[in-house]
């Protein structure tokens, strides 16, 4: 039997900080909450096979991209998805600023995405 995966969770959005656990959670993850990057920072390591990050693009103190660059920086392969809910023209700019793809979905079409058998 394969450990759980464990997921990093960070969103100064309560709401969604809450909402989002329990989904991650009812689909057998384990989840760690945290409202601020910087309070995350330090508890981000793990095997980049059992652990992923999820965190908002914009946040006070520490933003997703700044948490992107401090974890490349430090030579960081866990994985990391960085959720925003503007409009196209912001995931441009964030796709350059992290020279990475970005891909535009639905919280419906994540949730079918996320569904295990």
């Amino acid at each position: 039997m394969s450990a759980a995966i464990q997921v990093h969770l960070i969103d100064d959005d309560e709401a969604v900080l809450e909402s989002l656990g329990d989904y991650l959670e009812s689909q057998g993850l384990l989840v760690e909450r945290y409202a601020r990057a910087d309070d995350a920072v330090s508890k981000l390591g793990g095997d980049p096979a059992e652990t992923c990050i999820v965190s908002d693009v914009r946040m006070p103190v520490m933003s997703g991209l700044d948490l992107q660059k401090l974890l490349a920086e430090q030579g960081s392969t866990v994985p990391l998805i960085l959720m925003n809910c503007r409009s196209r023209p912001t995931c441009s700019s964030i796709r350059s600023a992290v020279s990475l793809p970005s891909h535009r979905f639905t919280v419906a079409e994540m949730m079918v995405a996320t569904s295990f058998p």
